[in-house]
Order: C-alpha cells, then sequence, then structure tokens
C-alpha cells in the first residue's frame, strides 16, 4: 500500500514540474513568446529585452585621402562614406567594422551612431557604446549616463533647446537653409596644426587628434566650422579588432546653427 502512494505522489508531483520548463523566468528555457531571440542587456530602457530591428539592406564604404596611423602630420585631410543610416546595431557593427579601420572612418560611423540613436534610442546607445572608448562600467552595451544625458537633452527634448539636426549637419550637402538634409553620408576629416598624436597607456595605442566639418554656419557666422574629435586604436579585449573608436566628441554638439526657418 506505500509503494501504491509513493507512486501516487510522484505522478502528481511531475504533473507540476514539467510545465515550469516553457517559463522564461531569469535563466528558464525561453521561448519565442517569452524573447528567445533577444539580447541580454539593453539601450536606455535598462537591462534585458534588448530586441535588435530586422534589417537587411546592403551597406557600402568608401574612403578618399589618408590619415597617417602612426606619425602626425598637420593638415592631411581625408573622407570617409557609408551609402546610409543603419536601422540594427548588428548592420551598424557590419558597416563599423568596414568603416573604423581608418581614423576618419571612426569618426564617420560615430556621427551614424549618433543619428541611430536620435531615430532609435534603444539600438543608437548600444551603437555608440561599441563607437566609443569610454563605456559604462557596469554594461559595455551602455554610454556613461553623464556623457548620455547632454546626447539625450540635444536630440530628444521637444522644447527650444532641443537640436536633432546636430548629427545630419556633419554629412556633405547638409545646410542651414535646407535644413541639413544631406546629399551623401560623407564626412571631411582632418589633422588639425598644433595637436601632436598622444600616447594612451590604457589604450597601448596613440589618441589621433581629428576635425570633422559641420555644414553650413555656426553662430558666429563662420562657414563650415571644424569640431574636435579625437580616435585610438585600442590593443586590448572588449574592443572592435583592428579598429579605431572615438575617444573624445563633446565637441560635436557645440556650436551648430539652428536650421533657416520658413
Amino acid at each position: 500500500m506505500k509503494r501504491v502512494i509513493f507512486y501516487v505522489v510522484m505522478a502528481l508531483s511531475l504533473v507540476f514540474v514539467l510545465p515550469s520548463c516553457d517559463k522564461d523566468d531569469n535563466g528558464g528555457v525561453s521561448t519565442p513568446e517569452t524573447g528567445g531571440n533577444t539580447e541580454g542587456g539593453g539601450g536606455t530602457g535598462g537591462g534585458g529585452g534588448f530586441v535588435d530591428p530586422q534589417d537587411d539592406g546592403p551597406i557600402s564604404v568608401n574612403f578618399e585621402g589618408a590619415i597617417s596611423h602612426d606619425t602626425y602630420t598637420p593638415n592631411q585631410e581625408a573622407f570617409c562614406e557609408v551609402n546610409r543610416i543603419p536601422k540594427s546595431f548588428a548592420k551598424f557593427k557590419e558597416m563599423f567594422e568596414q568603416a573604423a579601420v581608418e581614423p576618419q572612418g571612426a569618426a564617420t560611423m560615430f556621427i551614424v551612431a549618433i543619428e541611430m540613436f536620435r531615430q532609435n534610442p534603444a539600438v543608437g546607445e548600444r551603437c555608440m557604446a561599441y563607437a566609443l572608448w569610454s563605456k559604462d562600467v557596469s554594461d559595455p552595451n551602455k554610454v556613461p549616463a553623464v556623457d548620455l544625458r547632454k546626447v539625450k537633452e540635444k536630440l530628444l527634448r521637444d522644447d527650444d533647446y532641443a537640436q536633432p539636426y546636430i548629427p545630419m549637419a556633419y554629412f556633405e550637402g547638409a545646410t542651414p537653409a535646407n535644413k541639413y538634409v544631406p546629399t551623401k553620408y560623407k564626412c571631411k576629416c582632418f589633422v588639425p596644426p598644433g595637436k601632436d598624436y598622444g600616447a594612451l597607456s590604457a589604450a597601448q595605442s596613440f589618441v589621433i587628434p581629428l576635425g570633422i566639418y559641420a555644414y553650413g554656419k555656426d553662430w558666429q557666422g563662420n562657414p563650415n566650422r571644424w569640431h574636435n574629435i579625437s580616435v585610438v586604436k585600442p590593443k586590448k579585449a572588449g574592443y572592435p579588432k583592428n579598429c579605431y573608436v572615438v575617444f573624445g566628441w563633446n565637441d560635436l554638439f557645440m556650436g551648430v546653427l539652428p536650421p533657416t526657418m520658413d
């Protein structure tokens, strides 16, 4: 009799235990309904649940000119052109790893990333973090909060302080008069005089200072003002291999004239 009772108890236990294998409860088995195709971490919405949008479109990257990787050579000019603004983190990485083998490519891709942030903050933050030397210490898919705050204020606010046109102002053909609609996704960079390459021991590499042009006029009426941006090629794990990433970039958000009003 005891043996019969034992088997009944075991059978009832299995009835209640087995269905729990379909649950995604902090480490359980994922199903399509509970996010089996999502990545961990997350964009601006916090941890977990990041879903990368579908983006199957082709990409291309083209260079003109050259900037020395090793020797400071003032006034060198170089261009990087991409064919479009990606919609997904995966497609951004694919484009980045073609473009960022050159300093001007890394600078261009960071402009692409901040425009992606304007369009989709969760995706764009991952792209920005991927393209940066400094990341959030708790999550490499995030930008440090103090830096991201300025980006949010400039690109996402809905008041007079916002300047959502800033990223597009760096692409060729954009002007205040045409509301910064570029003719090409092409950036112009150069090596400013008087700003030598500096060693960054933590990256085991040089920091390369660049100027990147914003088209149109600035607040003082100066045409095609250039802005400071610097890049470094880290020789350590956790960064895209053989690629430059952006080291300094705060000047990108300064002194871009608003579009001309109708």
